[in-house]
């Protein structure tokens, strides 16, 4: 029955680009559970207070469902491995599945220490990083380079940088989040103090806005860019733009819990597009005309 079932799966394309969408519905389940305060809903782990299904109350409902989902994502990125072994991404897509995996005990044992925040910071940044993995898989399969990009010496390295300064953005979001009034349950111990890392975090994504107008403008000036370039810049764009508009809102009105989810949810996809364009500009198996290898001689 099992083998009959794996038989069925879908194309590995296909499973990579449902995996995509899988993750960060996940994502954004677990960043409800944050932002409701309902991370413990189920005291205990993996049973929801000792029973296989949750008490009929708001938090537990909300926790034990982001559980289901999460086992179902699980699933998912394992099936991802199994297809994926044959292709040349099979160890990225066995990342993916491992570090989704490692999401299970890591979320128990975040609910079993009272969400102390630096378990909670781990267990975000975590599915930060296999929501990286997936999107640099996502366009090495689905949208594989096609176009002629001008890659001059200095892109590699400016790109990186720019890539660099936004995960810090990313970490000083969670630390935020994780000091704040949404820290995943009543009563839980903050990171630091809310006005003190926000100071900071605004710093690091007014100097982020300043980068990527630079970023953009650098390859605006690329005699050629093919055409996910510039889609990719347009989305970041405004995605970034959307940010600004929901972090301030949500300040001015004293963190409502829903607009600290959107800003969350929105920060993922922003991220997500960075990857994507860094993937795109610097793809792995790029190589320059200066160290193209040199055709093999002519056998006699």
């Amino acid at each position: 029955m099992l083998r009959a079932a794996l038989r069925r799966l879908p194309p590995f394309a296909w499973l990579v680009s449902f995996t995509w969408i899988a993750l960060y519905v996940n994502f954004c389940s677990g960043a409800l559970v944050r932002v409701t305060n309902s991370g413990l809903g189920c005291p205990d782990w993996p049973l929801c207070n000792g029973n296989a299904s949750p008490p009929l109350a708001g938090h537990a409902v909300i926790e034990f469902s982001n559980r289901i989902l999460a086992a179902g994502v699980i699933l998912t990125t394992v099936a991802l491995a199994y297809r994926g072994w044959r292709e040349p991404q099979k160890w990225l897509a066995f990342a993916i599945a491992a570090g989704t995996f490692a999401q299970g005990p890591l979320g128990g044992i975040t609910i079993l220490v009272n969400l102390h925040p630096i378990a909670v910071a781990s267990h975000f940044l975590l599915a930060i990083v296999v929501f990286s993995l997936s999107t640099v898989l996502l366009v090495d399969i689905r949208y594989p380079p096609g176009d002629a990009i001008e890659r001059p010496s200095w892109l590699r390295p400016v790109t990186l940088a720019y890539l660099a300064w936004g995960f810090l953005l990313i970490v000083s979001g969670a630390i935020v989040t994780t000091s704040s009034t949404h820290p995943g349950a009543d009563n839980v111990p903050r990171l630091y103090s809310l006005l003190d890392v926000t100071y900071w975090h605004v710093r690091i994504a007014a100097t982020f806005v300043a980068a990527t107008a630079v970023f953009l403008f650098l390859l605006s000036r690329l005699e050629q860019t093919g055409r996910r370039v510039p889609r990719l810049a347009w989305a970041v764009v405004g995605l970034v733009a959307l940010q600004i508009v929901i972090g301030e809102t949500q300040w001015r009105d004293q963190l409502p819990w829903y607009l600290v989810w959107l800003h969350v949810m929105t920060a993922t996809l922003l991220w997500s597009a960075l990857v994507a364009l860094g993937r795109t500009l610097l793809p792995a198996a790029a190589v320059s005309p200066s160290r193209a290898p040199s055709p093999s001689p002519a056998r006699a």
